[in-house]
């Protein structure tokens, strides 16, 4: 069973990677860390609610769906973007700029804690 430091630990660790690639210009990886650390952050608030987490993503979407429509809804408008780092080298500091600000609003969305409060300030 996961516990609720170890995702924080998580968000923090995408988010503060995001930042890191973003300085130096290599977009695609931000826009890499930067979905998972909104992904990191669904498990949060899934968590705060449930009390623990889905094993696979259907099921995560099926939760977070239950929990706050509004929140899936932003995490899969941004899977595309995410989807595309697959293939996609030409990213821009827009498309880091998207996702960090999906992030801000789940966070005025939900108000997941003190604590994830602190870590966005530095997005």
């Amino acid at each position: 069973m996961v516990d609720r430091k170890s995702l924080v630990i998580n968000f923090e660790e995408c988010t503060d990677g995001g930042l890191s690639e973003e300085s130096k210009k290599r977009y695609r990886n931000a826009v890499e860390l930067y979905y998972k650390a909104v992904v990191a952050l669904c498990d949060i608030i899934i968590f705060d609610e449930e009390g623990d987490i889905p094993d696979y993503h259907k099921k995560r979407d099926e939760v977070l769906g239950r929990l706050n429509g509004q929140v899936n809804q932003i995490r899969v408008g941004l899977h595309t973007i995410y989807r595309q780092s697959y293939y996609k080298t030409d990213f821009t500091i827009q498309d880091t700029k998207e996702i960090k600000d999906a992030i801000k609003k789940i966070v005025f969305l939900k108000k997941p804690g003190k604590d994830i409060e602190e870590i966005i300030k530095k997005i």
